[in-house]
């Protein structure tokens, strides 16, 4: 909402050549009763985003985030042992990147840089790799050919099968079960609805909530599936034919076990058994040749 840069401008002026701030914090906004001002942490990810905001506030040049890998890679390397780093990715493709489970980058950094159009840069604190640099799509040409440019896995998931009894009460035990998933702060994803039918996930940390509100409705409860939501990153999935086709044939020549898909402008999902995961990711990595 508000940064105050003139201390650091102040030292600057005064002959400093680097000038050293806590990442991390922040203050609390006014609350209903007024209250403010209270020293707070953002969280995982809060050194990205303090480095963006600051960027932006400072009017910076550029935004350089260190961080353990080489810069934005093709795949997880220890998934994928032939992942390679991308020399540039738009901002689109990294936000995608880190909402699907890439550790490389905070997804709230990339949108606030993105925001405000300043470049970032993601290299390495080991080496003097050239790194990633993060840009406006414009500058991706031509973007509609870029096709997939990453493979990320997000683990620790939980896949929920429901059944309802009663046909003609679907819409209002659904509509119960929600409501009470949202109150007990459970995010639900990936949601497939059908006649006499529900499945969706959420973090593994809710299964036993999710059983105990599906128990008090009624509902009937498959087993619980443990399962990893692999996705391929494009900038445009929905202008590259025949995108699906390839991925499933990909994951069906692998041996991988398909429990549902989704596709976004940005990414398609793929949901698959935990045990499946890594040769899901890699599947897909050779099958768009991603490789060094």
């Amino acid at each position: 909402m508000d940064i105050d840069p003139t201390a650091i401008l102040r030292y600057f002026k005064d002959g400093a050549d680097a000038v050293v701030v806590a990442g991390f914090q922040g203050v609390t906004i006014p609350s209903a009763e007024g209250e403010h001002g209270a020293i707070t942490t953002l969280g995982r990810g809060g050194s990205d985003t303090t480095a963006s905001a600051l960027g932006v506030a400072l009017k910076a040049e550029r935004v350089e985030i260190y961080t353990h890998g080489d810069g934005v890679m093709t795949a997880d390397p220890e998934v994928v042992p032939e992942a390679r780093t991308l020399p540039l990715v738009t901002y689109e493709e990294v936000c995608n990147m880190a909402h699907q489970g890439a550790k490389v980058l905070h997804p709230r950094a990339a949108e606030i840089a993105m925001m405000h159009q300043i470049p970032l840069w993601v290299k390495s604190s080991f080496s003097d790799a050239p790194g990633t640099r993060v840009a406006a799509l414009a500058e991706v040409v031509p973007p509609t050919r870029r096709g997939v440019s990453g493979v990320t896995s997000h683990a620790q998931l939980a896949y929920h099968r429901l059944t309802f009894p009663e046909l003609g009460r679907q819409g209002a035990a659904e509509v119960e079960l929600f409501r009470r998933l949202g109150e007990a702060d459970v995010n639900c994803f990936l949601v497939s609805h059908s006649a006499g039918r529900l499945a969706f996930v959420t973090a593994a940390e809710a299964r036993p909530v999710v059983e105990e509100i599906a128990e008090a409705i009624g509902l009937t409860l498959a087993p619980v599936e443990a399962c990893v939501m692999v996705s391929a990153i494009a900038v445009d999935t929905w202008d590259t034919p025949g995108l699906i086709s390839q991925i499933v044939e990909s994951l069906d020549g692998a041996g991988v076990r398909l429990l549902q898909i989704t596709d976004s402008v940005g990414s398609v999902a793929c949901l698959v058994p935990h045990p499946d995961a890594g040769r899901a990711v890699a599947a897909l990595h050779r099958s768009f040749q991603l490789g060094g």
